[in-house]
């Protein structure tokens, strides 16, 4: 009874930092204010697939390697295509950078997720207790993904990245290339799986990814620092 109640929490736990996540991001990066009620509905959401999911992995359904990494990309899109059309109903955005921003976000989550969880599994040493080596490898890396999503977050609302954003949007060839980079980038390490098999995303590509992600903040900090100047 202990174990089924351990792995409930740690299952709801692990998804509603990962949606809250994803959904946080995608709302900042559209400039809109974070809506409680559409927060929770997807949070729920999401439990609920992980909980179908892991029953059936559970279960045995899926036990080939080559298709367990293309179920993640069918499991992925599924969940940020329920983002985006939660995101449509309660904003009323352009469909096209809705569905960049929910691409993005996902992108940022999932590789800030996997670095940690690289990072942990990687030098966390294997224990007899088996509920404190499953909170050191699978909730402390959720713990530090929503921790860094949610400052990312408030600091994509303080910069007014929206404002960045919508740039992309203003002509019909920046909007095609702005879509399909962000929809790239959202699979983009389950892409290099297909290409390169490996037990567990590299943490060689997490930490390129989370590079490039540290250096578009850098540039909307430049230009927030250079726009006033101009100004005067």
């Amino acid at each position: 009874m202990f174990d089924f109640i351990y792995l409930f929490g740690t299952l709801l736990f692990m998804s509603t930092c990962y949606s809250l996540s994803m959904y946080m991001l995608s709302v900042r990066i559209l400039g809109e204010k974070v809506n409680k009620k559409s927060a929770v509905l997807y949070c729920s959401i999401y439990f609920g697939i992980q909980v179908i999911a892991n029953f059936f992995l559970i279960q045995g359904f899926f036990e080939d390697e080559s298709f367990l990494i293309n179920w993640n990309i069918y499991l992925y899109t599924l969940h940020v295509v329920i983002l985006i059309f939660l995101l449509l109903w309660t904003y009323r955005q352009n469909t096209i950078r809705t569905i960049a921003a929910a691409a993005l976000a996902h992108f940022v989550v999932f590789t800030i997720g996997s670095l940690a969880e690289e990072v942990l599994a990687s030098y966390v040493p294997e224990m007899e207790n088996f509920y404190l080596y499953g909170m050191l490898v699978s909730v402390l890396p959720h713990t530090i993904m929503m921790v860094c999503s949610l400052l990312i977050a408030l600091l994509l609302r303080k910069l007014e990245f929206d404002r960045y954003f919508e740039v992309l949007f203003t002509s019909r060839l920046r909007a095609v290339i702005t879509l399909t980079v962000s929809l790239l980038l959202m699979h983009i390490h389950t892409i290099i799986r297909l290409l390169i098999p490996v037990k567990r995303v590299s943490m060689l590509t997490a930490s390129y990814s989370i590079v490039l992600i540290v250096l578009a903040l850098f540039f909307c900090s430049l230009q927030q620092c250079i726009m006033p100047q101009r100004n005067e």
